[in-house]
């Protein structure tokens, strides 16, 4: 097992000591003072000798070894220089100034980048301490910028470059910035349609800017209109159309223009307008579609059926009194219902014209229905405290017996709570009133069930009322600005704790009187929950806000 160990340990010492000869041979030198050879010319037997050395020598100094690595952390640092670029050898770079220490941070270190270049550079910096070691060298990477000179010319021209410099002037104060500048740009001698001006500019230093451009179109100008012409569906060609008169000019809108259209035969047609101007040019076509109607006749009579249509000239006649013109709005005529049984029915309607022609029939539906008993004008429920107050109103009254009350809690399902007595017979207006004393919590419906002598019966429409639910306790005053919250409480006796956001109990206040002051004195602006307590349980919670 010794044997066995010792080997390993040699093994470990002879990767030791190649490592030592290739990264470090001042250490080297102080392990053993011979003048140390290439590890390729050192021979087998030799290298197992100066191993074991080693591993003697090693274990002799491993304790001062580890003293020297300690000690050699609490360096104190006396040197830090930077250069820029090119490495000019330890020392030799630019001396930063500093005061000795063992940590340095935050050094503020001025760079002189005169003599650098326009573009891109790295700078280095490192350290040295009192022992004559080197730091690593760190570097960061940095952008010279051109430095801003005035701008002495600014050049603009139009599709094709001339060169630099050939371009047209623009007078400009020379300076740094020439922005917002407004420039006066010819195009005169340009063609009609789209173009590109470019526009660029030159410093003191002779270097001129990137060309900016922008695409702009050059318009004609409209010639005076000195002819317009209308056709109606067919074109006869350019020129050959009905004139219309016009006031030459480059604006024609809202030209009024008088179209005869005695001979076009009746229905749809299609109505065209262009216009000429002084070079002979012509503009677009526009058109529009028009309908020609048919000259109505003065109305001489009219006539009506229910239901089934007996046939023109076979209805119920309408007398006109002689005729209504052309327009019979607002004409009103009785139509009996005398002989229709109770339902539904469909009321028809014609006209005729002198000429004899008839309209198209109008139709509406109608409901017949058996005259009401009763003609209620309206019936309304409002909550009046914790009772429902009902309250209605009737125009006539035939064979009425009473008014059944009923009421719901879901709109749907409706039990008899009261009944009130009608008059019977009346053609006078009545006025009723019903309370409902012991309304359900919430949402109440109500109705009215109309019953006759006969037992007959009819419903009216269904009116509601909301009645809240009793409160264990109610807050006052909230949200509060800092004076006290004001409470009315209907459990006694009983404990109100208050609660902030986070959870926190921050107040706790026996209950005995049915009104309290609640002081927020001390409590910071925020939301809180008031929780009311009856032996043991939570019935109640209100939320309040304290600012201040």
């Amino acid at each position: 097992m010794a044997i066995a160990g010792f080997s390993a340990l040699r093994q470990a010492a002879s990767a030791m000591y190649c490592r030592v000869l290739q990264m470090c041979p001042a250490f080297t030198n102080w392990l053993h003072p011979q003048p140390p050879l290439p590890i390729h010319s050192i021979s087998p037997s030799v290298q197992e000798r100066i191993i074991d050395r080693c591993i003697m020598k090693a274990v002799k100094h491993i304790a001062v070894l580890l003293f020297i690595s300690m000690h050699s952390f609490a360096q104190t640092i006396n040197k830090v220089e930077y250069f820029i670029d090119t490495d000019p050898g330890f020392g030799n770079a630019t001396n930063v100034t500093i005061t000795t220490a063992a940590n340095i941070t935050d050094l503020l270190i001025p760079v002189d980048i005169t003599a650098a270049s326009t573009g891109f550079h790295n700078i280095y910096l490192r350290s040295r301490d009192d022992a004559g070691n080197w730091s690593l060298t760190r570097r960061w990477m940095f952008v010279k910028d051109n430095i801003a000179v005035n701008v002495n010319k600014l050049e603009y021209f139009i599709d094709t470059d001339p060169g630099f410099g050939n371009g047209t002037d623009v007078s400009i104060s020379p300076g740094s910035n020439v922005s917002s500048i407004a420039i006066p740009v010819n195009i005169a001698a340009l063609s009609k349609g789209f173009h590109t001006v470019y526009l660029r500019s030159r410093n003191d230093a002779g270097t001129w800017s990137i060309t900016n451009r922008w695409m702009f179109v050059k318009d004609f100008t409209p010639a005076n209109v000195n002819k317009a012409e209308y056709f109606v569906d067919t074109d006869p060609g350019f020129g050959n159309a009905t004139d219309a008169p016009v006031t030459p000019g480059n604006n024609i809108a809202n030209l009024t223009i008088p179209v005869d259209i005695s001979s076009l035969s009746k229905g749809l047609h299609i109505l065209f307008l262009r216009t000429q101007d002084l070079n002979g040019t012509w503009g677009l076509t526009n058109h529009w579609l028009f309908f020609k109607d048919i000259a109505q006749d003065n109305l001489q009579n009219g006539e009506y059926f229910f239901d089934a249509d007996p046939g023109f000239g076979n209805g119920t006649a309408i007398p006109f009194g002689g005729g209504l013109g052309t327009n019979v709005s607002d004409f009103a005529f009785a139509a009996p219902l005398t002989g229709l049984p109770n339902g539904l029915h469909y009321l028809f309607v014609r006209t005729r014209e002198a000429n004899g022609k008839w309209s198209l029939t109008n139709v509406i539906q109608f409901d017949k229905q058996v005259p009401l008993p009763v003609k209620l004008i309206y019936f309304n429920v409002k909550a009046e405290g914790k009772k429902a107050h009902l309250s209605w109103q009737t125009a006539t009254e035939q064979n009425s017996d009473r008014f059944d009350i009923e009421r719901s809690v879901d709109g749907l399902y409706f039990e008899k709570i009261g009944w009130v007595k009608a008059a019977g017979n009346s053609t006078s207006h009545i006025d009723y009133s019903y309370f409902d004393l012991n309304p359900k919590k919430g949402l109440n419906y109500y109705r009215l069930k109309e019953v006759d002598i006969d037992n007959s019966l009819q419903y009216s429409e269904i009116r509601s009322a909301r009645f809240e639910e009793d409160m264990p306790f109610r807050l006052y005053n909230n949200p509060t600005n800092g004076s006290d919250l004001k409470l009315t409480i209907n459990v006694l006796p009983s404990v109100l704790s208050v609660f902030d956001a986070s959870g926190r109990k921050v107040k706790e206040i026996n209950i005995t009187s049915g009104s309290h002051s609640l002081s927020v004195a001390g409590l910071a602006v925020g939301t809180y929950l008031a929780v009311l307590n009856k032996d043991g349980k939570v019935i109640g919670v209100e939320k309040f806000v304290v600012n201040r």
